[in-house]
């Protein structure tokens, strides 16, 4: 465990949940729940074009991707970068589907779902799975100042 990223959550709270009012227990279920929704952080390829929105609706997306970068340069763009096997990061394809959003065809929840991810709390600041005891040891490392992994 990564207690030098995980001491700090407990004790600034960032969240505002009351962590010190919370159980060992109930912390760590809390910091493993996945509801926090974040921008994607694989880059986004046509393979997860696919696996994403499934293959009838990708197919004709790319399509009309395909169709729109003949005369749309940020389309032109993002259908490059789609199709290159490293793909497009997930922030810049948020910036230009919204922008080809009418001639596209695309719904915002499929913008979302492209562009971003649900995450727990310690993903989000990585660290791995917590467990009560972790929880339990990084407050005794908080309460008697030990600064150690």
């Amino acid at each position: 465990m990564n207690y030098e990223k995980l001491k700090p959550e407990i004790e600034t709270d960032p969240p505002h949940l009351s962590y010190a009012e919370m159980t060992d227990a109930d912390l760590a279920a809390l910091l493993n729940v996945s509801n926090r929704t974040i921008t994607r952080r694989a880059p986004v390829t046509k393979y997860a074009f696919v696996d994403l929105l499934g293959l009838p609706r990708a197919g004709e997306l790319w399509a009309k991707i395909q169709t729109l970068a003949e005369a749309n340069t940020e389309a032109a763009m993002a259908l490059r970068l789609l199709d290159a096997d490293e793909g497009i990061d997930a922030s810049m394809l948020a910036s230009l589907l919204p922008r080809a959003k009418t001639a596209l065809g695309i719904l915002d929840n499929e913008i979302a779902v492209l562009t971003t991810e649900t995450v727990s709390r310690a993903e989000e600041i990585g660290i791995e799975e917590v467990t009560h005891a972790h929880i339990r040891s990084a407050r005794h490392q908080i309460q008697v100042g030990v600064s150690y992994e």
